[in-house]
């Protein structure tokens, strides 16, 4: 049996191309339809969240462009790589439907003769399908790969819709709170869902290309071997469509996470320039239980580019507080806070002379203190030094006697 006719087996729809009739390599689509009401807990994020994905992807991508309809894409391919000898043998999209349903569409490759295609499909549905495109690792696999393809075919370029990359927000909130960022490890330990009898995504490239060797074999498990690789990339897409939802709610201020992902999210609201909310995420931070070094620093840096010298100040303090070991930084940047704002010469200047007995005493017990960080501090302290002796030099201003 070939795998053409194996394929046609497995699914309920075959292409209606030509070739499949020809014995020529086709390709095979795949459709579902996953109503938000579905026990799937990703389909729960989907259902809570997703109404907020356009405010938010505004936020994440920095671009006014229209997110409503966002079609979210992954592939599957015979490498790493996005060289000539790299090929998208399966391509998924999806998109959400009337606000309460996910439909899922794929295509898939019965052998490298089927690419065209493929393509051609492609190019249609990101033209009329969605209004934006979400990808995980798109920007530099994904997208390059299928524009590689598409030139060495032939075909007309691939459209260029306002497109946001997963991979970098999402990096941006859980880099240093998981082992990685993969969208299986996300999908597990944020979603809450964990696959059952998955194919390893290093295994998938080999099992298609043994199926395409296998087009005039009879080979047991064929079919089953393609509906995993199959179950692989639609559990890819629905967990970017949930992620993605998740990521905008995040960014348009639900505190969602705790207090770690909450902290996380003001350093990555300041990256995009929006200290309000990077304040208010931080704050909420606080609320949570979160009062380490970066939730103050970042709420410090926030209340500082927003002028607000009093807000900078009371964070600065409790930085300082909390120290459970030394950090010139928070004493450093109080003392330019009061010397250039407050002009408090003296109080700065005995702030970084503390800061100067912490560090010698911190050499004196474990023997580190960088000596880049005391030279720095000794030039800040001579130059207030100066300043504060200036002040006190000035004469007094005359009062006027008006009695």
């Amino acid at each position: 049996m070939k795998f053409a006719d194996k394929l046609r087996l497995v699914v309920p729809r075959s292409t209606s191309s030509p070739a499949a009739a020809t014995g020529v390599p086709s390709v095979v689509e795949y459709r579902s339809v996953l109503d938000f009401a579905g026990a799937d807990p990703r389909l729960r994020v989907l259902r809570a969240f997703f109404a907020e994905f356009a405010a938010g992807a505004r936020v994440v991508t920095g671009l006014d462009a229209e997110w409503s309809r966002p079609l979210f894409l992954d592939t599957e391919t015979t490498g790493l790589g996005v060289g000539p000898g790299t090929v998208a043998f399966l391509v998924g999209v999806a998109w959400v439907e009337e606000g309460r349903k996910l439909v899922v569409e794929q295509r898939l490759m019965s052998g490298f003769g089927a690419e065209t295609e493929l393509l051609r499909w492609v190019n249609t549905t990101v033209s009329e399908a969605g209004n934006s495109l979400v990808t995980y690792n798109g920007r530099t696999f994904d997208l390059p790969l299928l524009q590689a393809r598409t030139v060495m075919q032939r075909l007309p370029a691939l459209p260029r819709p306002p497109h946001l990359d997963l991979l970098h927000p999402a990096r941006a909130l859980w880099k240093g709170l998981m082992a990685d960022c993969r969208l299986s490890t996300l999908e597990e330990r944020v979603l809450g869902y964990r696959r059952r009898d998955d194919i390893p995504g290093s295994e998938i490239p080999q099992t298609w290309l043994r199926m395409v060797r296998a087009n005039d074999h009879q080979e047991d498990g064929v079919g089953g071997a393609m509906e995993a690789i199959v179950r692989h990339n639609r559990d890819d897409l629905v967990s970017l469509a949930a992620l993605a939802a998740l990521v905008a709610a995040l960014f348009c201020g639900r505190y969602l996470g705790g207090g770690a992902v909450q902290t996380e999210l003001g350093h990555a609201l300041l990256r995009r320039r929006d200290p309000a909310a990077a304040r208010r995420a931080f704050n909420h931070a606080r609320r949570l239980g979160a009062d380490g070094e970066r939730v103050f620093s970042g709420l410090a840096l926030a209340a500082r580019r927003e002028q607000d010298w009093d807000a900078e100040e009371e964070a600065l303090l409790a930085w300082l507080d909390g120290l459970e070991r030394f950090n010139p930084e928070p004493y450093e940047r109080l003392a330019i806070l009061w010397e250039h704002r407050f002009h408090r010469f003296g109080a700065a200047a005995a702030l970084i002379r503390r800061a100067l007995e912490r560090g010698a005493r911190v050499r004196q017990l474990a023997g580190f203190f960088p000596p880049e960080s005391e030279a720095a501090l000794r030039h800040r302290l001579a130059r207030l030094e100066r300043r504060a002796a200036a002040a006190q030099s000035r004469p007094a201003p005359r009062c006027c006697d008006r009695g």
